[in-house]
């Protein structure tokens, strides 16, 4: 890959500390000849990743809105010789059109370019919107299945879902790698995939799955903790403001103690 070390996310990869529970349960669930969706690709690290994992009879999808992305995860795919990537550039949505998203101030500070919401203002531009049934229906045809879908889009994964309801209400989609933020009370993913008969895991270290909801509470050893160490702690402990989770057909449901 090219990266651009001042930008936040290429930084944190470069130097092998960006989404590796995330990296490493595409390889361990994905399967040779899948078909991987990567909504939200930024500059292709998990794009990559999963095309590797799928292989030359697979196929990878990369969809990303920002257009300095796109540029730079368009050179990473064309860097792979043995492995296909098609990328397409859209934010993904629950309608067609067009949507401005922008940074908060925070993220432009320190150069976060995969932080884009239509939430926040500062730097913003318009980009196309597209509905994921028309995107995958234009790209692997209307009938092949998806093995997993990744969406990391800032807090617009129910209007993603929305714009999905052809393939989830054919089934053709097995798994959800996706984010949850704790702070929202409504609208939630996790419950509009269990509505759509999705089973909802933890991803724990090591690509581990744990069930939502088990994880225990801050105790009173954790209470003098502050700052970075804070973080860290409820990292560790998966009840940070973000966590990911995946969502699996009850037939890839993992085993009591996977």
């Amino acid at each position: 890959m090219e990266l651009h070390l001042a930008e936040f996310v290429q930084r944190k990869h470069y130097f092998h500390s960006y989404e590796r529970r995330e990296l490493a349960f595409l390889h361990r669930f994905l399967r040779a000849g899948d078909v991987y969706l990567d909504v939200g690709a930024n500059v292709g690290v998990l794009a990559i990743e999963g095309a590797v994992a799928v292989g030359a009879s697979g196929r990878a999808v990369a969809i990303e809105p920002i257009p300095a992305n796109v540029g730079r995860l368009r050179a990473n795919a064309a860097l792979q010789t043995a492995v296909a990537i098609d990328v397409v550039q859209a934010a993904i949505g629950a309608s067609t059109g067009r949507l401005s998203l922008g940074l908060t101030a925070q993220q432009a500070s320190v150069g976060n370019m995969g932080s884009y919401s239509s939430a926040a203002t500062e730097s913003s531009i318009e980009v196309p919107l597209r509905k994921l049934d028309d995107v995958v229906d234009e790209v692997i045809g209307p009938e092949r299945r998806v093995r997993l879908l990744k969406i990391d889009v800032e807090g617009m994964e129910a209007d993603v879902l929305a714009g999905a309801a052809a393939l989830f209400d054919s089934a053709r989609i097995d798994a959800v790698l996706f984010e949850r933020n704790s702070t929202l009370a409504d609208g939630q993913p996790e419950s509009i995939l269990e509505g759509h008969g999705f089973e909802v895991y933890r991803l724990a270290i090591g690509a581990r799955l744990r069930p939502v909801g088990n994880s225990p509470q801050p105790g009173r050893e954790h209470v003098a903790a502050a700052g970075l160490l804070s973080s860290i702690l409820a990292w560790i402990r998966g009840d940070a403001r973000l966590e990911t989770l995946v969502a699996l057909r009850p037939a890839d449901a993992p085993h009591p103690g996977a």
